[in-house]
């Protein structure tokens, strides 16, 4: 991976200056990944199949909308939300018509109603750190923004699995 290109990523102050970033970003993002092979979004998605049927899915971080690629490749025929700091990277995944709705919001005050979703995926999100707890999560097995308990899948920029899980 382009380590370059991670470290202006990484190198952001704050969320105005990363969704800039994203947002010159975002035309040539989805052709960086695929030169660095980058294997993040097919093994979030067959982790979350694995987890069994579920009928609406949050992306958070979504991106360009790589995750909602492989959702369709695998046949998956339910709900898509997706939520992104990036206007750039938002109207590029809108491009592909894979999500049933495209949200600009913080990963920290996702806007969805208790009880929305029945699982969460974040593919190159949570990159800095150990011991990460996911924004959303509240506190164990419960989730604010989702209102019960989840099924989710977390993987770190560089491809590998953070975990994937009912929380």
């Amino acid at each position: 991976m382009n380590d370059d290109k991670l470290e202006w990523i990484f190198a952001s102050g704050d969320n105005q200056q990363l969704a800039d970033r994203y947002y010159r970003w975002a035309t040539q993002y989805d052709a960086d990944h695929d030169g660095w092979e980058w294997i993040g979004p097919a093994k979030a998605v067959e982790q979350l199949c694995a987890l069994g049927t579920m009928s609406t899915v949050l992306d958070v971080g979504c991106g360009t909308g790589r995750v909602g690629a492989e959702l369709a490749a695998t046949g998956w025929d339910g709900t898509l939300v997706g939520v992104d700091l990036s206007a750039g990277t938002l109207a590029v995944a809108a491009e592909a018509a894979y999500y049933e709705r495209l949200v600009q919001a913080s990963l920290t005050e996702i806007p969805l109603e208790d009880g929305s979703v029945d699982a969460v995926i974040a593919t190159g999100v949570f990159t800095h750190g150990a011991g990460i707890v996911p924004p959303w999560q509240g506190h164990r097995g419960r989730s604010p923004a989702v209102g019960r308990d989840l099924a989710g899948v977390l993987t770190g920029a560089r491809g590998g699995s953070e975990g994937a899980g009912r929380f």
